[in-house]
């Protein structure tokens, strides 16, 4: 069930001029999924909105983080308007890219690009409190220093064996300086037959990478499109 609540803005932290993280306080907070999204306006009757995912686990705080690139009027509007203490409406729980509800023992394979990384943020940190973050694997590519949206937290919430890096415009001792490659995943010699694998970033890299994990016989494959 969604609910709906005023939130509060705590905390605003920029990556550059395009993408922002905010930190919002909930006056009403349920648990709620990890890897869903949330309605966000700026009204109190949703005249206007635009969903975002939501990039953390559940917490009884009422604490929720929300990555958002400016990519148009909307989001151009939230970006003058959306400031410390600002009060907000949101209505959250909503959406189907979410982790297996039946399955606790299979791996778990994210591959992400840009702010396509919001919901598997939530992944991980929900793995990890559940003490299942052994079965997670995550690969996801940015630009550069600037644009290292959550690495932070991958790192402090997944395997650091199991967590594979890539900077596509900036040489880092720490990140593969190339974009992610199929093999990569097949690298991995797990069974994609078996594996939940979950993808999210532009519609060419979503389509791009679906097509050749089903060429390989991957059967659990959910997508995730954002600008």
């Amino acid at each position: 069930m969604s609910i709906i609540s005023k939130a509060w803005v705590i905390s605003v932290k920029d990556y550059d001029n395009s993408v922002r993280e905010y930190q919002l306080k909930l006056e009403k907070n349920y648990p709620y999924s990890s890897g869903g999204f949330l309605l966000l306006s700026l009204d109190n009757k949703f005249n206007e909105f635009r969903n975002f995912s939501i990039c953390n686990a559940y917490n009884k705080e009422g604490i929720i983080k929300l990555i958002i690139k400016n990519v148009g009027y909307y989001t151009n509007k939230l970006f003058s308007e959306l400031s410390l203490n600002k009060e907000v409406l949101v209505k959250y729980d909503l959406g189907d890219f979410l982790l297996p509800f039946f399955d606790r023992t299979n791996p778990i394979i994210t591959i992400s690009s840009g702010t396509g990384i919001a919901p598997i943020l939530s992944f991980c940190e929900d793995l990890k409190q559940k003490g299942e973050e052994n079965r997670l694997y995550v690969f996801h590519s940015f630009k550069n220093t600037k644009l290292m949206v959550g690495i932070d937290s991958l790192i402090e919430n997944t395997k650091r064996e199991n967590l594979f890096l890539y900077s596509t415009r900036e040489a880092l001792p720490f990140a593969k300086n190339r974009r992610i490659d199929i093999q990569d995943i097949l690298n991995l010699n797990l069974d994609l037959t078996k594996a939940h694998i979950y993808i999210c970033g532009g519609e060419e890299f979503t389509k791009t990478f679906k097509t050749q994990l089903q060429n390989h016989k991957a059967q659990n494959i959910y997508t995730e499109e954002w600008d």
